[in-house]
């Protein structure tokens, strides 16, 4: 006779997919029997990627130690993902705000390239052992088409120049092109070792430009950082939410679309990237007895959509998926002070 686990063996009651389509019908239940003796396969520790917002915290001291820390205690390589690599400011650490200067031009017009700040992230989080998940963005200042405020008028709000597209393609492209030859200069290992996306959330706030101009952006930064590195995985359109028809539109025009560097069909995508985060709210009848509770289920809702998305495709089917952000709630160093639910 088969030896089983006993503890393994469980019910569960489950209410959407097999519910009966008559809706008086009781939920039915379904046993799941585990044989816990027979060997499985390795564990694939895939979720070694970290992120941030705040890329000038990575120069801290507390930056730093945690990286090495991060590095030391996974088994697998490490990422990191961090915005702001391309704002233009002065690198003060600031809450929900980051800068390099990488960007600003003469009084002609002519690019300056400055990879002071930039050197001095990317420095500290390969010396910490761990890989950069680069997220090439946002606008410099001199590249935006709207550029005053620059800065986010709150620390809650997007509503900051360095969101806007760039007035100048040519010029973008330049810029990625040119850090890129820096990047293969300083660091021999980035072509086979780093990940590459463009942007953050471009279908809300992060983004002030239309659909058209996002893969437009795309298109040059796919032509600028393959010129430089043919064989980096890029990836993109970091989509905050999979089923919201952003991510097939962007999977579309990689396909089918006409490409604005070489105007022939199609893009290259080497990684598809989307964002599932959970939910978080406040349960109980009075403050005495609130309870915060999370949703696991919203990241598994949106993790299954995006990955329908993606296997409804003909040419990105089996496109290396990337799930950038997977938050338990969807509102970094949010208050609770201000909002009770996010006490987590």
């Amino acid at each position: 006779m088969k030896r089983r686990a006993a503890l393994l063996v469980f019910a569960l009651a489950v209410s959407l997919p097999i519910r009966s389509p008559a809706s008086a019908q009781p939920e039915a239940s379904v046993t799941i029997e585990v044989d816990a003796t027979v060997p499985g396969t390795p564990l694939q520790r895939v979720w070694a990627y970290y992120g941030y917002d705040e890329a000038n915290y990575t120069t801290t001291s507390e930056g730093e130690e945690l990286l090495s820390t991060l590095a030391a205690v996974n088994t697998a390589p490490v990422y990191t993902r961090t915005h702001f690599l391309f704002n233009t400011g002065d690198g003060t650490p600031t809450l929900k705000w980051g800068s390099t200067n990488i960007y600003t031009e003469d009084a002609d017009g002519n690019p300056v390239y400055d990879y002071t700040l930039i050197d001095q992230i990317m420095d500290a989080t390969v010396e910490a052992g761990a890989f950069p998940l680069v997220e090439i963005g946002f606008m410099p200042k001199a590249l935006s088409t709207q550029p005053d405020p620059y800065q986010n008028t709150s620390t809650y709000v997007l509503d900051g120049g360095c969101f806007y597209p760039p007035k100048d393609y040519e010029k973008w492209g330049g810029l990625v092109r040119e850090w890129a030859r820096h990047v293969k200069e300083r660091y021999p290992d980035a072509e086979a070792s780093w990940l590459w996306e463009l942007w953050n959330e471009p279908e809300i706030g992060y983004f002030k430009g239309t659909f058209d101009q996002f893969v437009q952006l795309y298109d040059y930064t796919e032509a600028a950082l393959h010129s430089v590195f043919p064989d980096a995985s890029l990836g993109g359109p970091a989509a905050v939410n999979p089923s919201g028809g952003f991510l097939a539109d962007f999977l579309e025009h990689c396909e089918a679309g006409t490409n604005a560097v070489t105007g022939e069909t199609g893009t290259r995508l080497d990684l598809v990237t989307f964002h599932a985060k959970g939910g978080v709210d406040v349960s109980g009848e009075d403050i005495s007895s609130e309870h915060v509770q999370m949703d696991l289920g919203n990241q598994l809702r949106l993790h299954r959509s995006g990955f329908q998305v993606v296997g409804a495709s003909e040419t990105f089917a089996k496109t290396p998926i990337v799930i950038s952000e997977a938050d338990p709630d969807g509102c970094a160093d949010c208050l609770a002070s201000i909002w009770p639910q996010y006490r987590y």
